[in-house]
């Protein structure tokens, strides 16, 4: 393609943008990086299923091209060997807006040190009849990387008109760069690595359908690409946050079988973490979920570090607070599609983003917490049997606990009908270590994710206190216990020997140390109000204690 003398022109008339300065955020090139991936793959293919040295059978061609391997870039490769064109045979609906997604390393057999004799094409026609020569199908746009510039030209068969201009970019040889194309309608915009490289905002001529995309080389260009991805719909994630409770990505990426995050995950961790800070009473349960290659419990062990990289880059990158999430991994155990494809596969390999404040209504919704998670457990010290609750990911004992320690714990009045309605009033020391094998004293975190899921600090005392009046002073404002919690009000003891508040408050010991090191976090519920408050005291002083499970998440 010549040089079109006026392509500043066709610039302003198009629209075009062009990245041309990155500002720093939290080392990432950001200031125009907003590629987010389309929530519906419709084409995968990673080459793993294809023997090295065979043309890949999702592929059309009138070329020629193999799965290779390199030693420099981990994986399977598919690599065009001469002149022509590859197309995905992608037959589904690309729809008005879809991405495309590709590892794309520029080679070629004439020692150049840059891209060369490759160009990208994105077409309206059929894939029975894919077409050739220069301007192929009903419509398209094609981009033509030469050198340190890409040239870019549309054309239509109902216009007449062509437009074209180019914008500076260099492409070098033997490096590895993640290729991102996102469409939507007209507008065509190109990523290269973190970087926005083309903004058309009327880059496609109106009026087609564009369900092509194609890569056309000359025989001396011999390009490898990898992960080729196609996916449909913009993911509305601020939206489903807030209304739906939860979002599947597939926008955030790992390096294979490895927890560590690829830096195109960037938008999607943004975009994100902006909606939490915008929520201040929003917390989230990042879950990470695998396919089936490998066995069971490595995809499980890999899905729960996936999410735990989640949760510590949106801690250190974007500064959200350790308190507002919490993460889990599935493995393979939750597919929402068979794993007997690329496509399938790469649907399975997710992360989950649920938003645990609005969790509690949508399952009392439909039927009660104590049926869906209600249990036993029996303490093998003394042989008492402890009701149970499963609530989101955590399983607490739903009975105060009366195990009797050697110093340290106290009967309130010091009488035996408090001690087997209430349970035993511990100081701070003997809370820490009282808990059966299996169970602990939950942390400061795991009371706030509990009362998170059920609705907040100001809703979650109602929910979690026992509902009638037989243990509980009246009016004992607000109480459901919808939770099956039956949170039970031993009262306190002071560090000078006096007991109060029995059948008016409850306190429950957490196990985290206040900033003070002489007191430490409870959580507190009173007869009068719905609240499940948190609060600091004295370490000597004595309250109640509620184990909880020790494998959270599970």
């Amino acid at each position: 393609m010549k040089r079109n003398p006026f392509f500043i022109i066709l610039f302003t008339t198009l629209g075009l943008l062009c990245s041309a300065v990155h500002a720093q955020d939290n080392n990432y090139l950001a200031s125009k990086y907003d590629f987010i991936p389309g929530e519906k793959i419709i084409f995968f293919d990673d080459f793993t299923t294809e023997s090295v040295g065979d043309f890949p059978a999702q592929w059309l061609t009138n070329g020629s091209g193999e799965i290779v391997t390199s030693p420099k870039f981990p994986g399977r490769w598919f690599q065009i060997t001469k002149g022509g064109y590859i197309i995905p045979e992608a037959r589904e609906d690309f729809t008005d807006n879809y991405t495309i997604e590709f590892d794309l390393v520029p080679m070629n057999t004439a020692s150049s040190e840059t891209l060369m004799g490759t160009a990208f094409y994105l077409l309206s026609g059929s894939l029975d009849e894919p077409g050739g020569g220069g301007e192929p199908g009903h419509a398209g746009l094609v981009l033509s990387p030469d050198y340190d510039n890409i040239f870019w030209k549309n054309w239509s068969e109902a216009n007449d008109q062509r437009y074209d201009g180019m914008v500076s970019y260099l492409f070098k040889t033997n490096e590895k760069y993640h290729i991102s194309f996102w469409i939507q309608k007209q507008r065509i915009r190109l990523y290269a690595n973190e970087s926005k490289v083309l903004d058309l905002p009327r880059g496609l001529p109106a009026g087609f359908n564009y369900n092509i995309f194609r890569i056309e080389t000359l025989n001396e260009s011999i390009p490898i690409i990898a992960n080729f991805r196609i996916a449909a719909g913009l993911p509305d994630l601020r939206n489903k946050l807030l209304k739906e409770g939860k979002i599947v990505s597939y926008g955030i990426t790992f390096d294979v079988n490895s927890d560590k995050l690829k830096p195109e995950s960037y938008s999607t961790l943004k975009e994100i973490a902006d909606v939490v800070k915008e929520n201040p009473g929003m917390r989230l349960q990042i879950v990470g979920h695998t396919d089936s290659d490998g066995d069971e419990v490595s995809n499980l062990d890999l899905s729960k570090r996936r999410a735990a990289s989640v949760k510590n880059e949106l801690l250190s990158k974007f500064t959200l607070e350790g308190s507002r999430l919490e993460t889990d991994g599935k493995g393979e155990s939750v597919p929402i599609a068979d794993n007997t494809s690329a496509v399938n596969k790469a649907k399975n390999r997710r992360v989950e983003f649920i938003n645990i404040k609005n969790r509690y209504e949508s399952l009392a919704g439909a039927k009660s917490l104590t049926a869906l998670g209600a249990g036993s457990f029996i303490d093998a010290r003394d042989s008492k049997n402890y009701k149970t609750i499963t609530l989101g990911s955590q399983t607490w004992m739903a009975e105060n606990l009366g195990y009797k320690a050697n110093s340290g714990c106290w009967a309130y009045d010091n009488k035996q009908s408090n001690l087997t309605t209430y349970g035993y009033l511990y100081n701070w020391e003997t809370a820490k270590g009282v808990c059966p094998s299996g169970w602990h004293l939950p942390t400061d975190t795991e009371w706030t994710m509990l009362t998170d899921f059920l609705g907040g600090e100001s809703l979650a005392g109602g929910r979690l206190k026992e509902s009638d009046m037989t243990h509980w002073n009246s009016p004992n404002t607000g109480a459901t216990n919808t939770s099956g919690f039956a949170a039970l009000p031993g009262g306190g003891r002071t560090y000078d020997g006096k007991f109060d508040v029995i059948r008016k408050y409850g306190y429950w010991w957490s196990s985290t140390e206040a900033d003070d090191t002489i007191s430490a976090w409870h959580k507190a519920m009173f007869n009068n109000n719905s609240e499940a408050r948190r609060f600091r005291s004295i370490k000597a002083n004595g309250f109640s204690v509620r184990c909880v499970k020790d494998e959270l998440n599970k």
